[in-house]
């Protein structure tokens, strides 16, 4: 994936935490432990939906 394209494809803690009806608590602990992958851009933390939701159907988020 080109960098552009990954850029415009990235969403928030928020914005992950209110698709997947998790809380913002819930994301960052799965992040903490590698469940899901992240990016961090300039101190924040960024999610790519599709990628979130193939590491939950594979390795069982249980969040």
């Amino acid at each position: 994936m080109k960098k552009n394209e990954l850029s415009n494809s990235l969403i928030t803690v928020a914005e992950l935490a209110k698709r997947l009806r998790k809380t913002r608590q819930t994301i960052h602990n799965w992040t903490k432990a590698e469940l899901i992958p992240s990016y961090k851009i300039g101190g924040s933390l960024f999610y790519d939906f599709e990628e979130v939701v193939n590491a939950i159907k594979e390795g069982g988020c249980n969040g």
